[in-house]
């Protein structure tokens, strides 16, 4: 009896679809457009993302490499200097820390300089 039902389901299901095929299908089409139009955008992305790790494995990208060597020169540079000065530690620590309140007073002045100039706009 209960085999009965579901096979008249089946049944009557598949004559609906039958029937009128462009009304049932077409929702269908354009979801499946919808689907492989994501796809091809997702494919698209996954592709870019691939090309630009493997440009970063095989050395194309060379920004990491070039701040290393400016941070690893800076602390050579930085280090001869101390080594080679005339002066004592103290007064070449001193000296230094002038300089660097200096430059920074510098960089804070052309900051705020910049900023106003921003804010006119």
């Amino acid at each position: 009896m209960r085999m009965n039902r579901v096979w008249k389901s089946l049944v009557r299901t598949g004559l609906y679809l039958l029937e009128d095929p462009d009304r049932t299908f077409g929702d269908v089409r354009e979801t499946l457009g919808d689907v492989r139009d994501r796809v091809r955008d997702g494919m698209g992305r996954m592709r870019d993302s691939v090309d630009d790790v493997q440009r970063r494995v095989r050395g194309e990208d060379h920004s990491v490499r070039y701040a290393l060597m400016f941070a690893a020169g800076l602390g050579v540079g930085v280090g001869v200097g101390l080594l080679a000065a005339p002066a004592r530690g103290e007064e070449t620590r001193a000296a230094i820390s002038n300089n660097v309140r200096e430059v920074a007073s510098r960089v804070k002045s052309r900051v705020s300089q910049e900023g106003d100039l921003a804010s006119n706009y």
